[in-house]
Order: structure tokens, then C-alpha cells, then sequence
């Protein structure tokens, strides 16, 4: 399978997904973002699975944004596991 889905773990709680596409566009195109919500309380449930056009901008996006804060919090970022 092809390597362009990220998982972004540890997004703080009043990230939008159109935060994450502003945000990662610098680095290539973003096909989709998923923001799983709590259905209790509204939130986001910390994290978020950004779809990139190509394997070359997703790995931008790891080498660029891993381990950066964005929104006050230090997101995580890896290729998601199917």
C-alpha cells in the first residue's frame, strides 16, 4: 500500500480539521482530514489521520512537523497503520 496516510496523535482538543490542512498544506496536498469527535463532550478524541497527495509530501510532513508543537501541544506523526 502506498504511505501517504499520517497519524497525528496528541493534537490538542480544539484542533479543527481545517487547522491540520492549513497547517500540513506548506508541505504538499492534503487529500483528507479526520477528526474523530467524543460524541459525550464534542471534543476531539487527540488525534487525527491526514491523507497526503504522495509518500515524498507525507514524509515532509514527519521530518518537518514530528515532535513540533502545533496549537500548544507536541503532536506525534507517523505513517498510519491500515
Amino acid at each position: 500500500c502506498i504511505n501517504t496516510k499520517l497519524y497525528v496523535k496528541n493534537i490538542s482538543f480544539n484542533t479543527e480539521p481545517f487547522d491540520l490542512n492549513k497547517h500540513f498544506s506548506q508541505y504538499g496536498e492534503v487529500l483528507s482530514v479526520e477528526v474523530p469527535k467524543n460524541k459525550s463532550n464534542g471534543r476531539n478524541n487527540g488525534y487525527a489521520l491526514v491523507e497526503m497527495k504522495t509518500e515524498q509530501e507525507a514524509q515532509a510532513i514527519i521530518n518537518n512537523f514530528n515532535e513540533t508543537l502545533f496549537k500548544d501541544s507536541k503532536i506525534k506523526i507517523s505513517i498510519a497503520q491500515e
